[in-house]
């Protein structure tokens, strides 16, 4: 039976995947007006959010291939702790690239970004495992991965349904196929196979986890583009990025955990009955 503090994790957890926007988030964390900033951004600006992306991508899937520490087994109230411990190291440390590319604006962003994303898929990759996933598993790798899909709603989601959930299922063949795709070859030759574009499968993955990474990205940049003070607004959009992606990844391992306690049902149910 779920205990109070899991019925609160699971409550807490909707209230994030649902309803929390990174806009939002971000201005509430800065206690700027982002959410009333344009969201036309100059062409030469949405060239280089692309090529970011791809960079970024490619340098989480990396992370995903490299051998991570094993974890001790924890219960659910210490994964929470180690969550927010390993949420403000990482946080820290982007912080630092955010308050270099503070200087040269939003035109550093095809080197700051991919930097920054791989210290949040190491973030993601030490929450999982906090959480006793173990991060050398293909499919927990393509799970750190997909939690870069989550904080924004895709155009094509039944905004009838639970976000959350109704993306896991839209993703939940490819994460699998991508997963014994890896499991049955060497990280060296799943990266060539993505240069050479013959692993169409996880190619498909990435770009759909990109899809979504890219809103959030473009969030990110309008809040660079607010009034701030150079250096120092950079890092602080930069912590608050991680954070979000971290919280992001405390409560989806945080539910994965659950429902391999309880259950899918059974925490699934819960999850969408709770207000």
């Amino acid at each position: 039976m779920l205990t109070a503090k899991e019925l609160q994790f699971i409550a807490d957890a909707k209230k994030f995947l649902e309803n929390e926007s990174f806009l939002m988030w971000t201005a509430n964390s800065l206690g700027k007006p982002i959410d009333k900033v344009t969201k036309i951004l100059p062409k030469n600006i949405q060239g280089k959010i692309t090529n970011a992306l791809d960079k970024s991508m490619r340098s989480a899937l990396s992370v995903a291939l490299k051998t991570i520490k094993d974890a001790d087994q924890k219960s659910f109230t210490s994964s929470l702790t180690a969550a927010a411990k390993s949420r403000l190291i990482h946080s820290s440390l982007t912080g630092l690239t955010g308050f270099t590319a503070g200087f040269f604006g939003p035109l550093s962003l095809p080197l700051e970004l991919p930097i920054t994303t791989t210290i949040m898929m190491r973030n993601i990759s030490a929450i999982a495992s906090g959480f006793n996933f173990d991060p050398r598993d293909p499919k927990i790798a393509m799970e750190c991965l997909y939690v870069f899909s989550l904080g924004s709603r895709s155009d094509h989601d039944d905004k009838t349904a639970s976000s959350y959930y109704s993306s896991r299922f839209a993703l939940s063949a490819l994460i699998k196929k991508s997963a014994e795709f890896i499991a049955v070859n060497s990280a060296k030759v799943v990266l060539e196979n993505m240069n050479k574009g013959t692993a169409p499968l996880l190619i498909h993955f990435l770009g759909s986890i990109a899809a979504r990474f890219e809103i959030v990205v473009t969030e990110k940049l309008l809040a660079e583009l607010i009034p701030v003070i150079g250096a120092v607004g950079g890092a602080a959009i930069n912590v608050a990025f991680t954070d979000y992606y971290g919280q992001a990844a405390k409560y989806h391992f945080g539910l994965l955990a659950l429902e391999q306690q309880y259950g899918e049902e059974l925490v699934k149910s819960t999850y969408l009955q709770t207000t």
